[in-house]
């Protein structure tokens, strides 16, 4: 994308391209999508994306319109790298970094992870990403990589820098509840976990599994599935269940 538009990209890096930005479609590629300003398509025998921008200068001429793309290409992309056995996957949660390692929150939306996050950093802790967390499974071990997200894009990128080589080892997942007259982590049914998990591991891969042709769709949702079910079977299935009047550390000492 930085050779593409002429914008410098802070921080080295090079990966193989899941995602290519062009001026044409190339023939052999299905298209997925089709806007005002481009097209998106992909190939379905080197699972390659193509996002097509033909109005280069819409890309600097504002923010928006930059981390949208962006933002469907990091989509793609990593679509693509689940389709090619990657064994990665976006996920919808708030991740906090303890001494013990990394603490991922997961919850439907408004349940409060963002307030869990300012809880935390209001007591001190490191939020490392309160929306998009990259998840990496390798044997029994799943590391997160903090990811910007369009929320966090939107409103200044100046200076910022996600490196993917930034790991953390996840020391627990925990689904996100409230509970109306104390701050507790208490077990939860195995069901009511995995749908948490289900329901973050869809969050981000849905829009992009939506657009593919049947037979990779097909394969993006078998694969979601069997990662949300490698993430429940990982951790006992427990939740924290927030009040705002609760000490935070203190409900979290088992994991400091």
């Amino acid at each position: 994308m930085s050779s593409f538009t002429g914008i410098s990209l802070s921080g080295p890096g090079n990966t193989f391209p899941h995602l290519i930005f062009t001026e044409h479609i190339p023939e052999n590629a299905t298209l997925l999508k089709r806007w005002v300003n481009g097209e998106l398509a992909f190939d379905g025998n080197t699972f390659i994306f193509y996002l097509a921008i033909y109005r280069k200068e819409l890309l600097t001429a504002g923010l928006r319109s930059l981390v949208a793309s962006w933002s469907m290409g990091l989509s793609a992309g990593l679509a693509s790298a689940m389709l090619r056995g990657a064994n990665v996957i976006p996920v919808h949660g708030v991740l906090l970094n303890t001494p013990k390692g990394g603490l991922l929150f997961c919850g439907q939306g408004g349940i409060g992870k963002s307030t869990t996050a300012r809880r935390w950093r209001e007591a001190g802790g490191e939020v490392l990403a309160d929306d998009m967390v990259l998840l990496e499974y390798d044997g029994n071990e799943i590391a997160a990589h903090p990811l910007p997200t369009w929320s966090r894009c939107s409103e200044s990128i100046d200076g910022e820098y996600f490196p993917f080589s930034k790991r953390l080892v996840l020391n627990r997942i925990l689904a996100l509840g409230r509970d109306p007259l104390r701050e507790n982590i208490r077990p939860i049914p195995e069901w009511q976990y995995f749908m948490c998990l289900f329901g973050a591991c869809t969050l981000f891969t849905s829009y992009m599994t939506r657009l593919l042709p049947a037979g990779e769709q097909a394969r993006m949702l078998e694969l979601v599935r069997g990662i949300s079910e490698r993430f429940a079977g990982q951790f006992p299935p427990a939740g924290m269940f927030a009040h705002l009047d609760a000490d935070i550390t203190q409900t979290l000492k088992d994991f400091l």
